[in-house]
This record gives C-alpha cells, structure tokens and sequence, in this order.
C-alpha cells in the first residue's frame, strides 16, 4: 500500500477532504527513486502548480474530525491497473496500429497508428465511466489517525 500524511480540512459523511501536503524530505532521501510514499504524494500533490498542498477526497472508516493529522493510502493494485489505462493501453493501441498497417507504407501506418491511439483512448474514457459506477480501488482511505488538532499543526496554504 502506497501511504502519505495529511490534515482532514473537511469532514462529510463516510469521507473526508483531507490536505496532503508534500514531504520536504523526499526529494534528499537515498530511495527516492523507488518509494511508495514519494510517488503517492506525488500523485496527490501537483508539482507543476506550485502549490504545496493539494485536497484529496478520503475514505474515513475512522471517523476523523477537522484538523486531525492523518495517514492516507492508496492500494498500489489500484494504482498500477490505472497508470496501466491511462499510459499503456494508448501507447498499445499504438504501436499495434503501427505494425499492422507497415506492410502497405508508411502513411498507411501513421493513419492506423493514430486509428489504434484514438481506439485506445476512448476505450480509457468508456472505462472510466464504467468504473465510476464500482467502488474506486485507487481513491485514498484513511488508514490511521496519528494526531488531534491540539498536539500538532501543520501550516497551510489557502489557495
């Protein structure tokens, strides 16, 4: 399971927004490469944006309340079949556009290389939106609750 820290900002029934906030020490640490955690708060936090925090929507089995420190996770089967959707089938859909048309040329093949792409990304949104009828393997739960608003606080940016 890929884990990050965050603050519950918000608190809904059965959810929580929470506020993941990007850990300053990943980007010095030996295993940066291959860490679950990294990665995770890479995805929930945008580093092209410039913003240092991002809100997630969470699952809460624990019952949080507002300002709770508290560890986030994502299964990391969820989180593979998803990079798989979202970057291996259209680079599938491709290639195999490619190699089928070589034999008649090149423009044949360009034509149905961006056929196979264009295949393979409406096949992404058509199960996109037949996933959103199932419960989400990569959404965030609440896995822990590691402290209340009184004992720690971690700074904010308000966007």
């Amino acid at each position: 399971m890929l884990e990050t820290q965050g603050r519950v900002i918000a608190v809904e029934a059965g959810f929580a927004w929470v506020e993941s906030v990007r850990q300053g020490g990943c980007s010095s640490c030996a295993s940066k490469g291959a860490c679950g955690s990294q990665l995770l708060g890479e995805a929930l936090t945008p580093a092209s944006s410039g913003q240092e925090a991002h809100h997630v929507l969470a699952r809460d089995p624990l019952g949080v309340r507002v300002g709770d420190i508290v560890l986030l996770g994502v299964e990391e089967k969820g989180a593979l079949r998803a990079a798989f959707l979202m970057y291996g089938l259209p680079l599938f859909g491709l290639m195999s556009g490619l190699l089928l048309a070589q034999p008649w040329g090149d423009l044949w093949a360009l034509a149905a290389g961006g056929a196979g792409l264009g295949l393979a990304l409406a096949m992404v949104r058509w199960l996109g939106r037949a996933s959103q009828a199932r419960p989400q393997k990569i959404q965030p739960t609440i896995l822990a609750h590691l402290a209340s608003t009184s004992s720690t606080t971690i700074p904010i940016r308000k966007v």
